[in-house]
């Protein structure tokens, strides 16, 4: 596991829960454990276009509940052994109207964008993991 540095308690927590699930599983092996790194669970998809610069530090990312939900059953049901670190995020980001490559330069400068050019919308995270593991993908979530 890479070193990690917390900037505060919440992710510290999350940090040692899944340092644990790592430990466990190895000592376990036929265990299946997934780590599922929810971002901003709503029921619908909210408008933070008022508070984009309040809403960098979550890189705008939202999950609607009931695509969280389906991720845990999912999980569940996993059909793997070991453990697993997956984002359950959607694909696009809630700071619309405002460009996802604009906003990772603006609030992130100089940080190297690793999937190519990043569309409109675009969430700035990835849930490629959690499809290709799980099958899980983003469904749901009107905008208000």
């Amino acid at each position: 596991m890479p070193i990690f540095r917390c900037k505060e308690a919440y992710s510290l927590s999350k940090y040692i829960a899944e340092v644990q699930s790592e430990c466990i599983a190895r000592a376990n092996p036929d265990m299946t454990i997934a780590s599922l790194r929810f971002q901003h669970v709503v029921p619908v998809k909210k408008d933070v276009a008022a508070r984009v610069g309040e809403e960098k530090k979550d890189l705008w990312g939202w999950v609607s509940s009931e695509s969280a939900a389906r991720a845990c059953l999912l999980a569940l049901q996993a059909d793997w052994k070991g453990h697993e670190v997956m984002f359950i995020v959607a694909e696009d980001h809630s700071a619309y109207p405002f460009h996802a490559g604009d906003l990772a330069k603006k609030y992130y400068p100089g940080v190297p964008i690793k999937c190519g050019e990043l569309q409109k919308d675009q969430a700035l995270y990835s849930c490629a993991k959690a499809e290709r593991i799980l099958g899980w993908k983003h469904r749901g979530g009107k905008q208000l």
